[in-house]
């Protein structure tokens, strides 16, 4: 169960939880008044259901709705609780309120083993939409800084802020049932959904593995790039090492499709102009992507058996 909240009404809860429900292709629910489950709209969106309080896995656009009778319940059951929040005194506010919200259901449930009991939190620092990559990430620092009189909560282990530029891509396409990786896989995409098992994901790890690759910063040049994504890009690179050399045949529906092919589909991808575009979004979808797998992921560190259970 992954949550998707803040107190803080239209920071974009509806909008990722949407696109990272389509990504990790879970089920997704949504309050009965919201308009993807509408008469007009719900053949649009097949994947979406309405959030009831015998649900028990999937991700839920909770929103701002946190009086509900079910939120406390899905906060104790739940693996990770993404936040999305703008740059803003009043999201900022509304944020950290969610966030010792949620800290206080972690400690008032049992707890006999003694455990840490703070439920991971990813933040996301939403519609960063500038041209101007240095001034995007300025922003995350400044908001680094507002958090500081609430030391207690930014340096928690257990939460992690993450960022979203380039997010216009993201909410394009919502009213007609898209999500953002429909901007480059909708040429033929039954053929190759058909063809080959985890195709999306598939396509987003190998527009990811270039994005990264298109820097024009050392690791060292962390004031050209945020340090953060710097680690990150090092550890994707580490961690998911060159893609054919990770693929396997039996992978491809038993050879149904040769590695050839598919990667003749990703290059026309690459070569869209549309990627380069939005290399910031693809990158900030891998590192949100990243973190959640991150923190589902157990002990012994099985994040990529998580993300290609079929290959494993």
């Amino acid at each position: 169960m992954i949550l998707v909240m803040n107190k803080k009404h239209g920071v974009g809860c509806t909008t990722l939880t949407y696109n990272l429900g389509r990504l990790f292709e879970l089920p997704i629910y949504v309050d009965k008044d919201n308009f993807m489950i509408d008469s007009y709209h719900k053949e649009l969106f097949p994947t979406v259901g309405k959030i009831t309080a015998s649900k028990k896995s999937g991700i839920f656009d909770i929103g701002a709705d946190y009086k509900k009778a079910y939120v406390k319940k899905f906060i104790n059951q739940s693996k990770v609780i993404v936040i999305p929040l703008e740059f803003g005194y009043e999201s900022i506010i509304y944020t950290i309120d969610t966030i010792k919200y949620i800290r206080e259901i972690d400690y008032t449930r049992p707890n006999p083993q003694e455990i840490n009991p703070e439920t991971p939190i990813v933040l996301v620092l939403n519609r960063l939409d500038k041209s101007d990559s240095d001034r995007d990430f300025q922003y995350k620092e400044y908001l680094k800084s507002k958090f500081e009189d609430e030391a207690e909560l930014f340096f928690d282990n257990k939460l992690i802020l993450t960022y979203l530029r380039n997010s216009y891509s993201i909410y394009s396409n919502l009213d007609n049932g898209k999500y953002f990786l429909d901007n480059f896989i909708n040429e033929h995409k039954d053929f190759y959904k058909k063809n080959i098992e985890n195709f999306e994901y598939d396509t987003f790890h190998y527009l990811v593995n270039k994005a990264l690759s298109k820097t024009d910063y050392k690791n060292e040049d962390i004031y050209l790039q945020d340090k953060d994504m710097v680690e990150f890009r090092n550890i994707f690179n580490d961690s998911y090492p060159n893609y054919r050399y990770n693929y396997d045949e039996h992978y491809l529906n038993k050879g149904r499709l040769s590695y050839e092919k598919f990667e003749d589909h990703c290059k026309s991808i690459v070569n869209h102009k549309k990627v380069s575009y939005d290399d910031k979004l693809i990158k900030d979808m891998a590192f949100i992507t990243h973190t959640i797998f991150e923190f589902i992921a157990d002990e012994e560190n099985l994040i990529r058996k998580t993300m290609y259970p079929n290959r494993w």
